[in-house]
């Protein structure tokens, strides 16, 4: 018996494809952010704590040294997460 909604399945099929297809591009985007764990992970209370553990606590001018590397490394990471992602004809 043939189903008069047949091609209601067929859209359906199709739009199921089409999305799996869609999302496939996310799956590397996220996996950019893999390299980025550390920075992720970072529990910047522990860390300005650490910088005061020690037998001396850290110079103004260490302070500032840290800041920058911190800011530099921002820059280069921040370069390199894509901002887009670039996506096969269908």
């Amino acid at each position: 018996m043939i189903d008069e909604n047949l091609w209601l399945w067929d859209a359906f099929e199709k739009l199921i494809i089409n999305l799996e297809r869609a999302v496939q591009p996310l799956d590397a985007y996220v996996k950019t952010f893999d390299a980025f764990k550390a920075e992720n992970d970072l529990n910047s209370d522990k860390y300005v704590k650490s910088l005061d553990e020690g037998e001396k606590a850290i110079t103004p001018e260490e302070l500032k040294q840290d800041i920058l590397k911190m800011r530099k490394k921002e820059i280069e990471l921040m370069e390199r997460i894509p901002e887009t992602v670039i996506v096969g004809m269908f």
